[in-house]
């Protein structure tokens, strides 16, 4: 890895490429070992590499949970919502019964408006299975939404507790519920409780479509 960096310094792309591959190949059996060479690469703001080594990480050691947290936190901090899509599909398919990457992977699905159907579906399973679970009751009332049911969505969201409501990752969700459901002053408070919270683009876009309708 350090050969990688210093030949990369002096401009030595397919040398420096080379090297990687070899400290990829010498570390790939040991996942302590891709994790530090994860850190460095990250330290180094390479992207590509530190992505890349996760992966294989998350792919060859599937009883590390680092692998697959540290990707999703890096999406994340990036705003990158089909990636995080990425990483929360991947864990299902090693935990298929996994309700909270279930949920996650419905949200996620349904901001991205993409794979409907089994998103809708994956909505209902999940809050079936956790009907106080307010992340589970945001998700499937967001579902709701999205297929036109505004007075069920908003019928489901009122059985949520004042503090669950205003918390910023389901304030803008309702907000955006009430101001379909005509009740706009209401709607704006709740609109009001996302400023400044750390957001995915596209509910930054669905709060800033339900302020336009106010």
């Amino acid at each position: 890895a350090l050969l990688t960096f210093a030949v990369r310094k002096q401009g030595g792309t397919d040398a420096a490429a080379a090297h990687w591959r070899d400290a990829l190949k010498l570390a790939g059996e040991r996942p302590e070992l891709l994790g530090s060479l994860a850190q460095m690469a990250n330290a180094w703001g390479w992207t590509n590499e530190t992505e890349s080594t996760l992966w294989r990480a998350a792919k060859d050691f599937p009883k590390e949970r680092w692998p697959l947290e540290s990707l999703q936190n890096g999406y994340l901090r990036q705003r990158n919502t089909r990636a995080v899509l990425d990483v929360t599909a991947f864990l299902l398919e090693r935990q298929p019964t996994n309700a909270a990457a279930l949920n996650n992977w419905a949200a996620l699905a349904l901001l991205l408006h993409t794979n409907l159907t089994r998103a809708h579906e994956a909505a209902r399973q999940v809050y079936d299975r956790g009907t106080n679970n307010f992340a589970f009751v945001s998700t499937y009332a967001w579902s709701l939404q999205v297929q036109g049911k505004s007075a069920e969505a908003l019928k489901l969201m009122d059985t949520l507790k004042p503090a669950e409501l205003n918390d910023p990752a389901v304030a803008g969700y309702y907000g955006a519920i009430l101001v379909a459901a005509g009740q706009k002053e209401k709607a704006r408070t709740y609109l009001d409780r996302t400023v400044g919270a750390p957001l995915l683009p596209e509910e930054l876009k669905l709060v800033s479509d339900a302020r336009q309708k106010l």
